[in-house]
Formats: C-alpha cells, sequence, structure tokens
C-alpha cells in the first residue's frame, strides 16, 4: 500500500495548474489498496498518482473505467461530478 494516491491534471482546476499538485483520494479502512473521493471534474485529462511523485502513476486511455498502467496514456475526461475509485493493487 502508498502513504498517498491522488489524481493530478488539467481536469481539476480547468487550467494547466492542475498538473502542480495531486487532491489525494481517500483509502478505504478496511482495504488498503482501494482509494476513493468525489471530483467535481473539468474536460481535459488527468492521471493517477502515488506519494505525490512521477514514480509511480497509472494511467489509461478508457474513460470513465479502465484499467490503469504504470505510466499509461493520460486519462481522457468529460466534465462532470464523480465518485472516483482506484485499487493500486489491480490498477
Amino acid at each position: 500500500p502508498y502513504a498517498s494516491v491522488g489524481l493530478i491534471g488539467f481536469t481539476l482546476t480547468g487550467n494547466d495548474d492542475g498538473w502542480n499538485s495531486d487532491v489525494d483520494l481517500i483509502q478505504n479502512p478496511s482495504n488498503p489498496y482501494k482509494w476513493s473521493k468525489i471530483y467535481n471534474l473539468f474536460e481535459g485529462s488527468g492521471k493517477f498518482r502515488a506519494n505525490n511523485d512521477w514514480g509511480v502513476n497509472w494511467g489509461a486511455s478508457g474513460f470513465p473505467s479502465a484499467i490503469g498502467v504504470q505510466n499509461g496514456a493520460d486519462i481522457p475526461v468529460l466534465e462532470g461530478s464523480y465518485f472516483v475509485t482506484f485499487n493500486t493493487l489491480t490498477g
């Protein structure tokens, strides 16, 4: 398990500043590999990453559901409110 998992990218702020900092997900107390949070996202793209660092990041070309892979493509996003979930064990 990681200390933190967050979403980073254009999708968080509506401008390019979204790539400068993560918005952390909340770790499931029953399963340390599952993370989630409700986000209001803008159209654009983003990624998941661990511990606020690019060393471990996940991306995928599918939306709204896909399997994230290490250093994968930016995740395309349509504007809206989403319950985002991510499993660091399975991607």
